[in-house]
């Protein structure tokens, strides 16, 4: 995600683009393609040994997780500790 918002930080023009990208991503207006909206999956050993099993990690592409944070501050989402608890009861 790094280089998106480098190429944004370049030129206005840049920053336009990419602007124009998340809004169509955030309004479901993009074609839905794997290349742009998928995510590689890695498998990671469970604690426990290789009887435990593999635990699944999706890990986003750039422009899904680049146009999330956007939804998220504009949103101005804050995640506090008391909902966070909650998650792991």
């Amino acid at each position: 995600m790094e280089h998106i918002v480098q190429a944004a930080q370049a030129s206005a023009a840049a920053r336009r683009a990419v602007l124009k990208v998340v809004n169509l991503l955030l309004s479901g207006e993009l074609v839905r393609s794997d290349a742009l909206l998928g995510a590689s999956l890695i498998g990671l050993q469970k604690p426990g040994g290789p009887g435990a099993g593999v635990r699944p990690i999706a890990i986003g592409e750039a422009w899904t997780r680049l146009a999330s944070l956007c939804a998220l501050i504009a949103l101005d989402v804050m995640i506090t500790d008391g909902q966070t608890a909650a998650h792991t009861r």
